[in-house]
């Protein structure tokens, strides 16, 4: 082996540990910044084992992929999007069997760019792996090698007024988000600028926002219009706003004679007092109040009676059953078990609703069985879930979670009639929950309906019957609490004991959060305006106004996930760099992927700016930018140059085509359009830089993401010629939604889109060439390093501009690579 191996590539002392234990089976995680050679080892590992194991070669992305002469992880393993429960993932492939061979036959699996991929999907394919495999060693027995720099960032969420969630930075002019009367509100104006900034913070619970000193903040006062009585001063308060906290005293004495002659004044006076709803006023200004006046003010959240896009949308399973399905009931539909006679007896009637009977099983106890009330085909009630798709895929249908308010507190019932309980001592409810996305799905739920509502894991040890003969052993799982406040009596639980009663004289609103703002330094911010009375909400329902948000992070890493400890023998951290005429650059990068800017490389990255860049094939460098807003303007900008020779344009509509027997027509387009990068509408003509987006020919290097220049038309179809010098037609491609192997629709578009610029995070996973890139506007921790870790070599790089106090770094992904510095 040491032979092949010399003739091949002379390895560093760290390759050559990493290629052993590739050679020796062991699961590997190959790390380190670029061009320390993390793809030489694992190619030289592929070319020397190819001919012996049954390797499948992967990455989370196309491009990357490519460098490996693989495929997508998701393609190759049949997984789609990673969509739904490890059981109906399962099962889906159980239906294919080239799938469930390749499954079962695969040896090895190398995952390039593994930051890409989430924790939770991780574990969802380590789970697949050993059920399909029927194997529970780690991953069920494939050895993994896994490769990648973890660099990430979340952002602030937005609530759409379809009831999707849209991050901040992702915001567009004409976005329609959901306004603080459950009306749509349209983004009417973007900007960015750099400005102080402030955390708030919730400390009763709720997400931290960060936002600027101006930024407009949608208040309640907490004592607004109270009258009390005060017994040590004998007299009535009345606590009320006027541009600050003011109080009006009717006491007991000479103008007074009694208590009630009082009280009937202040009551007077109280009725004479302007209705304040809403109190907005700037960061700024809160700040200077008094500290009274700032405890008497708090942010607030608001439900959705009725969400605007979702009215009359018929529901075939009654929403108690369907919740308490989802709590108690059996994921392949065939039955439930529960030990409630009124739950037992509930859910009998609704089935009997349904053309279905109930049979109770002997073995093991309060098991129920759902079948057919007239002959053995499947029954109703199952046939029902396979239109949903929540056979082994537990999860609210949309068509529940934006139905009427009365079927969302059923459905809410449901839930808590079979995992809830009620917390008396508290006046809260508290669900728990094995599976994390239904948990986050019952928070959203609750909140909407106008419930205070947060959640919390922790792990659970319990006793549960693992094989046939029923016998006990310990099983350690992660759970999910939900606890949902406020006027929880309004909740139609069917259980006695967990009907909540409700408070008389409530001391406060659960959905008032008092709040906390720190003063964090000066930072980026992207804001925009919407029509209407500015006031929208944010992921977690909170009311805010047009806003100056910057992201805030939410980081979920690979390595956080269940899995990774049990699955990843070891990990090699590669730190020399192999590149040597790149040395430079190479630690340019690892200075600024660690948040780190000596004057080294300070001077290097000055040298960049500005400089122009020129290739062999008239393609004009790509830009990268932080925000959608910059990429849109420089988009339409080169289109309206090249429109300026008075070019023939070709205009390509986006066609959907829904299959029949698809009910919620618009639901299933909806749905798509969210998850579809193909553009609705596109303008084309001869000059305009595109990016393919389909794998059209991944062994001749036309992936998605490989970018070219349109040169002529045949007809109505682009020709177009690629950066590797290939020039073809592109023709329209189809795509296809399936849901448990039901074609739902398919959608007609060119596979293109304009490509002179593009943002930071949608270039994860691209190689480029040539790049143009804008550093004066980074608000994510490693945002700067992921934007020039694309560029392969200085000499390709070019920087439009840059703010070096707006490089940082994610201190989580410092900390872990710095303990494996230290191990």
């Amino acid at each position: 082996m040491s032979e092949q191996l010399s003739t091949e590539i002379k390895l560093t002392e760290k390759q050559n540990i990493a290629y052993n234990l590739m050679a020796n089976g062991k699961n590997v995680f190959v790390t380190g910044p670029g061009g320390v050679g993390k793809t030489a080892v694992i190619k030289m590992f592929i070319k020397v084992y190819k001919q012996n194991k049954i390797m499948g070669v992967t990455s989370t992305t196309g491009i990357s992929a490519l460098l490996f002469g693989g495929v997508t992880l998701h393609s190759f393993l049949g997984i789609g999007l990673g969509q739904g429960s490890v059981e109906s993932i399962v099962g889906k492939l159980f239906k294919r069997p080239h799938l469930r061979k390749r499954w079962c036959e695969l040896e090895v699996l190398i995952i390039d760019e593994i930051s890409m991929l989430s924790p939770d999907l991780f574990d969802k394919l380590e789970n697949v792996a050993r059920r399909i495999r029927h194997n529970e060693e780690p991953f069920g027995g494939i050895q993994l090698i896994l490769s990648g720099d973890f660099c990430f960032s979340g952002d602030t969420p937005i609530l759409m007024s379809n009831g999707s969630i849209k991050m901040a930075q992702d915001i567009l002019i004409g976005d329609s988000i959901m306004g603080d009367n459950a009306k749509p509100r349209i983004v009417c104006k973007l900007y960015q600028g750099i400005a102080p900034m402030y955390k708030i913070s919730f400390p009763r619970g709720g997400e931290d926002l960060t936002v600027t000193g101006n930024h407009i903040l949608c208040l309640k006062h907490t004592r607004e219009k109270k009258l009390l009585w005060m017994k040590t001063k004998n007299s009535w308060i009345i606590y009320y706003w006027d541009n600050r906290t003011k109080t009006k005293t009717f006491s007991v004495g000479k103008k007074y004679k009694t208590k009630e002659r009082a009280k009937e004044q202040a009551e007077i006076f109280l009725v004479s007092l302007p209705d304040v709803d809403v109190i907005e006023m700037t960061v700024n200004d809160y700040l200077k109040l008094s500290k009274n006046d700032q405890e008497n003010l708090a942010c607030y959240k608001i439900g959705i009676n009725e969400w605007p896009e979702y009215k009359n949308c018929e529901l075939t399973i009654n929403p108690w059953l369907l919740g308490a399905w989802l709590g108690d009931g059996n994921s392949d539909g065939k039955g439930f078990t529960n030990v409630d006679e009124e739950c037992i007896r509930f859910f009998t009637q609704y089935l009997e609703q349904m053309d279905c009977r109930v049979d109770k099983k002997e073995n093991p106890k309060f098991r129920y069985v759902i079948k057919n009330k007239t002959d053995r085909k499947i029954s109703p009630f199952k046939h029902e879930l396979f239109h949903y798709n929540l056979i082994n895929n537990k999860h609210i249908p949309e068509e529940y979670m934006f139905s009427t308010k009365s079927n969302r507190l059923e459905l809410l019932a449901g839930l808590i009639d079979t995992d809830g309980s009620l917390q008396t001592n508290k006046n809260t409810f508290q669900i728990s929950q094995s599976r994390k996305q239904l948990a986050k799905q019952i928070c959203f739920l609750a909140r909407s309906l106008g419930f205070s509502c947060s959640i919390k894991s922790h792990s659970q040890t319990q006793m549960i019957h693992a094989n046939k003969d029923y016998k006990p052993c310990k099983h350690t799982s992660k759970m999910w609490i939900c606890h949902i406040g406020g006027n929880i009596e309004d909740i139609p639980c069917r259980i006695p004991r967990k009907r909540a009663s409700a408070i008389v004289n409530r001391q406060y609103d659960p959905l008032l959060m008092k709040m906390k703002i720190t003063p964090i330094g000066s930072d980026n911010f992207y804001g925009f305006e919407i029509d209407g009375n500015q006031r929208f909400l944010l992921g977690d329902f909170t009311v805010t106004h047009n806003c100056q948000l910057p992201c805030v992070n939410s980081d979920d890493f690979c390595f956080e996930s269940e899995s990774w400890g049990r699955c990843v023998d070891q990990t090699v951290y590669l730190t020399e760099i192999m590149r040597q005429k790149e040395l430079d650059w190479q630690n340019c990068l690892n200075d600024v992927r660690i948040g780190l800017l000596p004057k080294k490389t300070r001077k290097l990255l000055k040298t960049r700016v500005g400089v122009e860049l020129k290739n062999d094939f008239g393609i004009k460098p790509t830009k990268l930018f932080s925000t959608n807003y910059s990429v849109d303007y420089i988009n339409n900008k080169e289109l309206d140059i090249l429109a300026e020779s008075d070019p023939e344009f070709f205009e390509y509509n986006m066609e959907i085509h829904v299959y029949p027997g698809v009910k919620n027509k618009d639901y299933a387009i909806d749905k798509y359009k969210k998850n579809c990068n193909a553009p609705e509408t596109l303008q084309l003509c001869v000059g305009a830089q595109v990016m393919l987006l389909w794998n059209l020919d991944t062994d001749g290097g036309l992936v998605n993401g490989s970018r070219g220049v349109v040169t002529s038309f045949v007809g109505d179809i682009p020709m177009v010629k690629f950066l590797n010098g290939r020039e073809l037609l592109i023709d329209y491609n189809v795509w296809e939604s399936e849901e448990q192997d039901k074609k739902i629709l398919r959608v007609v578009q060119l596979p293109l889109k304009l490509a002179y610029a593009l943002t930071v995070h949608r270039s994860q996973g691209c190689s480029l060439d040539y790049a143009e890139i804008d550093l004066s506007n980074t608000f994510e921790y490693g945002m700067a390093y992921v934007a020039l870790s694309r560029v392969k070599k200085l000499e390709g790089l070019s920087i439009i501009d840059i703010n070096f106090d707006k490089i940082k770094a994610n201190e989580k992904a410092i900390a872990f690579y710095k303990g494996l510095l230290e191990e």
